[in-house]
């Protein structure tokens, strides 16, 4: 039979022929069975019902080829009736088996044929022919749905690899079946002609013709090729509509779909997102949808701009927010699941909570129970949560602002998102330690989304710095609709205009001046600076060391704690809780310089004597038996801290041992506790017990005298259990203790005085306490100065480098003088001793003459 259908397939050498011979069979199927079955089942009702589908199914083979073709057709044209040997021989294979199976059986039928099976076997002689009407329609089916098959497959073809929808001439709806080309075959092979360069209308945008309009798109048919409607609308009385929120990809827009009878080019993710659309349109009875990337003309800068303003009105005025995530790779169901588990668990705990308050007990007591690690579905909910939906910048604006809950779509699941929100909450209440980090940025999206609460825009910018945008313009962009300093789209600030004809530095450079003058604070310089001595940002040209790079992922974190408070304007912002280098001074910036200088007022604090080596938490090769006793994720960050605090005491040795615990357990953490607490009235316990078991005592230590002098005998002559727990005023004794001869070196813990799991004065001795608050160490090193003080700054900075107070700064900075007059802004850092104001305090030896004032001076920051 392969044989026979290969011959057919030489002999008709064009898909439209083999198309056109098989519907023409179908049709013969039709007339046989009116000529012939009919009359044999007048008196025969038994398989009446199996005939009669017999006859539908050639009816349905018919009509569903001949449109399946004609369509096709119309999109593809000459090549899809040309089609490909593969093609050629699988249609031909399907007639053959359609007119040897099917149609001849029923053509040579006798007059005397009985259908169905004797009811006594051997009871009929050889002059009946048995009919079994339902084998036939299997057959039939069979071919229709091959031949369908085949031909989407060949449609699948040209449009992947062959450009082929934008290439071909515009034709007339056909009436019948096409015609095949009167031209020779071109010699090129098969593909080669479809890459063939024809002409193909695409969609061309009119534009808008009102400062409220908008367009909507409509989704017709979504397989095997997508084909919209797109309208123009005022936004003042738009139809019902809803917002997509999507991931436009990495992939370019590259993917072919229908507008108004013209070509479209979009990303392949949107293209996916736009045939689950139509199926999602048709169950919520909304047909049209907002798509920035289809409804905004993506190469008018004008109309992006203006239509970015109206970004916000436009979610607003949606029903709601459909979010579409990509689709399923058989994960989606188990992720579905667990989270309907983690969403059930919130309800039945904030139950309890509930009448726990109502009845007067406690809350301690409730019990709560989550999936156990084994479950397989946690494997599913990371990979859920690591679609790279949940990291546009724009996805902020998109799920605030919608009026109904939005709805997450993947694959063919969907999801409310109240139900994911509590599931989260959930998380990261009673399962902080999954997913850590990418739990960091769910709680993120979690707090920004009160649709009642504006925000300063620095502090926008501050909070979604994890989030990434396609354009690298966008990662300030996608936060006007929020920011309350653009809450009213016709009243912008000219510096924060969306401006997509601008370079990304210039318009990163705007905000930035922006935001200085307005909060009359420089803590958006904390966003700013190098993240190592030779990462230079090369975005739209050389940029500005005082500008923050928003479209970098910012590796080490900030080394202040924010409380959220309210602006003059009532805006929600985030304001540093401790920290006040400059004693509160507001900003001094000189305006009258060239766009790419930051003249600001600020006082030189000390020189950068020496320098350690950069935290990074790459894992390294590490077998310490004592350092696998402390539970943190980056055992590198652990073991340096450990040979730091050694490095260090040699360098600061005019430091009593109270002094220098407390001075390096506060650099180290950026003076902050694991909860974002004031650290300085810490107990040093924790941190104690950490050096404990980062110098344990061992044979080899004893050995070899110890790595370390021992610090047991400087707890006994000028520490007291008092020191290591909270007092009402950090230490300020200055006495110096030199270190003893090496013979009367001991191990670190053979007098140790704490022990982790004991108590000290009621407090549980926990050295993860202190592990626990290292984040801030990470990507930066530890520096000395030339006064003696020890601090943690960027990971670029060197010896030579300038420790400054700027005014209306909170932290200190790191700088680098470039020549005479230009300093190169390197980035925040933590001093212990000039954290609260004491650079900007007369210096010791001042008199009533003025000497020792602080001298004040204007940095050029370049």
């Amino acid at each position: 039979m392969h044989d026979q259908a290969i011959d057919i397939s030489n002999r008709e050498p064009e898909t439209k022929h083999l198309c056109e011979d098989i519907c023409e069979a179908f049709q013969e199927g039709i007339a046989a069975w009116d000529g012939r079955v009919e009359g044999l089942l007048r008196n025969n009702e038994r398989d009446l019902e199996a005939a009669k589908k017999l006859r539908a199914s050639f009816e349905e083979g018919f009509q569903t080829l001949a449109n399946t073709y004609m369509k096709f057709y119309k999109q593809a044209g000459a090549h899809f009736a040309i089609g490909d040997p593969e093609t050629k021989r699988e249609l031909a294979s399907a007639l053959l088996q359609l007119n040897s199976k099917v149609i001849e059986i029923l053509q040579q039928t006798p007059d005397d044929a009985l259908a169905g099976v004797p009811w006594v076997p051997g009871s009929f002689d050889e002059r009946y022919t048995i009919i079994r009407y339902d084998h036939l329609r299997q057959h039939s089916d069979y071919v229709r749905t091959k031949c369908v098959h085949v031909l989407h497959e060949l449609f699948s073809k040209i449009s992947d690899w062959a450009i082929p929808v934008h290439t071909l001439p515009p034709l007339a709806n056909p009436t019948s079946m096409p015609t095949p080309p009167t031209a020779e075959p071109e010699p090129e092979s098969f593909f080669e002609r479809m890459r063939a360069p024809f002409h193909r209308q695409r969609y061309e945008y009119n534009r808008l013709p009102t400062q409220y309009s908008f367009r909507l798109v409509k989704v017709h048919i979504a397989r095997p090729s997508v084909e919209c409607e797109m309208e123009t609308f005022s936004l003042i009385n738009p139809p019902p509509f809803k917002a997509l929120s999507y991931c436009w990809g990495k992939g370019g827009q590259h993917s072919d779909i229908w507008c108004n009878d013209g070509l479209f080019k979009v990303s392949s993710n949107l293209k996916k997102g736009l045939q689950r659309l139509h199926k999602y349109g048709a169950w919520s009875r909304v047909e049209w949808f907002w798509i920035d990337q289809i409804c905004i003309n993506q190469n008018d800068i004008e109309e992006r701009m203006h239509q970015v303003r109206l970004m916000r009105a436009i979610y607003q005025r949606a029903q709601n927010t459909v979010i579409w995530l990509g689709s399923d790779d058989t994960s989606a169901r188990g992720a579905i699941s667990i989270i309907g588990d983690l969403y059930r668990l919130m309800l039945e705990t904030q139950e309890k909570e509930t009448a726990a308050r109502v009845e007067g007990r406690s809350l301690d007591n409730i019990q709560v129970k989550i999936p156990p690690e084994e479950d397989e579905r946690w494997t599913s909910l990371s990979w859920f949560l690591d679609l790279p939906w949940f990291e546009r910048c724009w996805i902020i604006q998109e799920v605030v602002v919608s009026p109904g809950d939005p709805v997450l779509l993947c694959g063919g699941f969907q999801l409310l998102w109240s139900r994911f929100q509590e599931a989260m909450a959930a998380l990261i209440r009673y399962h902080p330690r999954f997913r850590a980090e990418r739990l960091k940025l769910m709680k993120g999206i979690l707090d920004l989304s009160s649709k009642s609460e504006v925000w300063e825009l620095s502090s926008l910018l501050q909070s979604t710095r994890p989030f990434q945008a396609t354009d690298p313009r966008d990662k300030v962009f996608a936060l006007l609709g929020l920011a309350g300093e653009s809450r009213a789209p016709d009243k912008w600030p000219k510096a924060l205009l969306p401006d997509y004809s601008r370079m990304t530095q210039d318009v990163y450079m705007a905000v930035t001046l922006y935001c200085i003058d307005k909060t009359t604070s420089l803590t958006i310089l904390s966003q700013a600076g190098h993240v190592s001595g030779t990462e230079e940002a090369t975005v739209d040209g050389g940029h500005r060391s005082w500008v923050p790079q928003w479209f970098k992922t910012q590796r080490g974190c900030e080394l202040s704690a924010y409380t959220i408070t309210r602006s003059e304007s009532g805006w929600k912002t985030l304001v540093e809780k401790y920290n006040n280098a400059s004693d509160s001074h507001p900003v001094s910036r000189n305006p009258h310089t060239p766009p790419h200088i930051l003249r600001l007022e600020g006082v030189q604090v000390a020189n950068v004597d020496s320098c350690f080596t950069v935290i990074t938490p790459e894992a390294v090769p590490f077998s310490s038996s004592a350092m696998t006793l402390i539970d943190s994720p980056h055992p590198k960050l652990l073991k340096t801290t450990a040979e730091l605090f050694t490095v260090c005491r040699s360098h600061l040795i005019h430091l009593s041992n109270e002094n220098f615990l407390r001075t390096f357990f506060l650099v180290t953490t950026a003076g902050l506790t694991p909860e974002q607490n004031d650290a300085r009235h810490e107990p040093l316990i924790h941190f104690c017990a950490f050096l404990g078991k980062a110098f344990p005592k061992t044979p080899e230590a004893e050995r070899e005298g110890g790595s370390m002098y021992s610090l047991r005998r400087a707890f006994r002559s000028n520490l007291s259990i008092s020191t290591l727990t909270p007092s009402l005023t950090p230490p300020t004794s200055t006495d110096s203790l030199l270190a003893p001869p090496l013979e009367r070196r001991k191990s670190w813990s053979e007098n140790l005085l704490v022990t982790p799991g004991s108590e000290v004065e009621g407090i549980h001795v926990d050295p993860s306490r202190y592990t626990s608050a290292l984040a801030p160490m990470l990507h930066r090193r530890l520096f000395v100065t030339s006064t003696g003080h020890l601090g943690l700054g960027p990971a670029g900075m060197m010896s030579g480098d300038v420790v400054v107070v700027l005014f209306g700064g909170r932290v200190l900075y790191v700088l680098r003088r470039v020549d005479d007059v230009c300093w190169r802004f390197l980035g925040e850092c933590y001093v212990d001793g000039f954290m609260y104001g004491e650079a900007m305090q007369p210096r010791d030896g001042a008199g009533g003459s003025g000497e020792g004032r602080v001298e004040h001076e204007w940095f050029d920051l370049v």
